[in-house]
């Protein structure tokens, strides 16, 4: 059974929880694991907590007045002022987090945007800037969103009343994989991704689009907790009848694996039996799982991916959009 206090739940263990009964937009306590939960769109998010996994005060106070006395091994404060506890002469420092082991204080470690349950005073609080300050139930969210999912797209000139990108396919490029081409319009780069990856890779991608310099998607940020896939908005016009447009994802590894060379992923292939100079829309949307050769193996060295097409007749390709999506 849980325990409802304004839209905080509180829960015994998480066999307890049934989100099929849990609307969207409440934040949760589990206390048999000290962690903290916020659900969005029926599915639960686990929130960041102290370094080692934990996630709540006992109280909050000034320890340079109030120290308590007593307490468990275990108990944990928040305190609000700097100085020298007022019973054990112990120097604490404003807006840390204590927990008594029985003979002392020990500070616990927390990290940008922890999130911790305080349950004197029944409020979720976030460090923002060394500071716990409370949030509501969608400052929270927000902060899961900016943290666990994104996307990255790259747009040409067509949805800002130019063109897409045409590319001829010769007859010589036929049956082999190319890169396709994409001009980025000036206004058509829009970085959603999560704050880690912007933070290791303030630029999203690699090479600009022009022939034999293809964008490539930097997965750099990731773990291989994640997940991604990336969607290409596409035409294509063949100069001949019952033609077959093939595209695929391929992928860099990181440095340091075995084995070491680039692997694909194919999309389900278009079959253009419609007749020739007509066009065939083809949105691939192509997912894929961080594996541990293309997730963040150190600054600067992670996997990334592009996009190529492979057709058995020549035409013209018409590309209007790149988009990665990201789940962290």
């Amino acid at each position: 059974m849980a325990k409802r206090i304004g839209k905080i739940l509180i829960f015994d263990t998480i066999d307890s929880l049934n989100l099929s009964d849990i609307e969207n937009d409440i934040m949760m306590y589990v206390e048999s694991e000290d962690s903290l939960y916020v659900s969005i769109d029926k599915k639960l998010v686990r929130l960041g907590g102290f370094s080692h996994g934990s996630g709540h005060v006992d109280a909050t106070l000034d320890m340079t007045i109030s120290e308590p006395l007593g307490v468990d091994d275990g108990y944990r404060i928040l305190n609000t002022e700097s100085g020298r506890a007022s019973v054990n002469n112990q120097k604490v420092i404003q807006n840390a987090i204590y927990e008594w082991n029985g003979r002392s204080w020990r500070e616990l470690k927390t990290t940008k945007d922890t999130v911790i349950y305080t349950k004197d005073t029944n409020e979720m609080l976030v460090n923002v800037e060394g500071v716990f300050t409370a949030v509501t139930n969608k400052e929270i969210e927000d902060n899961v969103i900016a943290n666990e999912q994104g996307h990255y797209s790259l747009l040409s000139s067509i949805y800002f009343g130019g063109t897409a990108t045409e590319t001829l396919l010769t007859t010589e490029q036929t049956g082999q994989w190319i890169d396709v081409v994409l001009t980025i319009d000036p206004s058509g780069t829009f970085d959603f991704r999560p704050d880690e990856m912007k933070e290791q890779a303030p630029l999203g991608h690699i090479g600009t689009g022009a022939l034999a310099d293809p964008i490539c998607f930097k997965l750099e940020g990731l773990t291989q907790q994640g997940s991604a896939s990336l969607r290409v908005s596409m035409n294509f016009e063949p100069d001949e009848d019952e033609g077959r447009l093939d595209s695929r994802l391929l992928f860099t590894r990181h440095s340091g694996t075995t084995p070491s060379g680039q692997f694909s992923i194919e999309a389900t292939p278009v079959a253009m039996e419609s007749g020739a100079d007509i066009l065939y829309p083809n949105s691939p949307d192509i997912q894929f799982f961080i594996g541990d050769t293309i997730d963040t193996n150190a600054p600067g060295d992670a996997g990334t991916v592009q996009f190529q097409i492979k057709s058995d007749v020549a035409g013209t390709v018409y590309i209007n959009e790149m988009a990665l999506f990201i789940q962290v």
